[in-house]
């Protein structure tokens, strides 16, 4: 009590002036302290202003991010899918093509046999000839030399078209090896 005292006596001790003084000094602090709290509060509206646009901002960037990798993931799923199936028609088209491919290499194998059965042929019918010619008399008239002379030329043509054939006929054939074997290379058949 003697405090409180002491205050109303000090109260009463003030001249007009004083008392005057205090309440304009106690109207500006409460009008600082007013204007303080009103900055604080605009302050504290603007980040959380800022902090709901950032937030929003940011929404939108994970939504926009989350659009970006389902597009991603869907044209590599996509993608993934053709090479699967492309790898499934290739290696089905190979294995279709298998005895096709077989077949040709036969039918190659069979075409060079002819053409080695032919020259063997052509070599037999050359001794042949040979023979038939070291066996001829020279010595008489009718020995049938002139015959030989006239025939001689004509066997040489034929001969001479035999291999012609044979060398088209081989190049052909080594052709058509060379193709079926790159045709086998891409295709992945051994």
């Amino acid at each position: 009590m003697p405090v409180m005292m002491n205050i109303t006596d000090l109260i009463n001790n003030l001249s007009e002036e004083s008392i005057i003084a205090m309440g304009l000094f106690g109207i500006a602090i409460s009008f600082y302290v007013l204007r303080l709290v009103a900055s604080l509060k605009f302050r504290i509206n603007t980040y959380e202003e800022m902090d709901q646009s950032g937030r929003k901002a940011t929404e939108q960037d994970l939504m926009t991010m989350n659009g970006i990798i389902d597009e991603l993931r869907f044209e590599f799923k996509d993608a993934h899918d053709n090479i699967e199936e492309e790898l499934v028609e290739h290696e089905l088209i190979s294995l279709a093509m298998t005895p096709q491919f077989k077949k040709l290499g036969l039918n190659v194998a069979n075409a060079l046999d002819k053409q080695s059965d032919s020259v063997i042929d052509l070599e037999r019918n050359i001794s042949n000839i040979a023979n038939s010619i070291s066996s001829l008399n020279f010595g008489s008239s009718d020995s049938g030399l002139p015959e030989v002379n006239n025939m001689i030329p004509l066997l040489i043509g034929k001969l001479r078209g035999v291999n012609d054939n044979l060398k088209i006929q081989s190049s052909f054939v080594h052709e058509m090896q060379r193709d079926l074997d790159l045709i086998k290379r891409a295709c992945g058949v051994e």
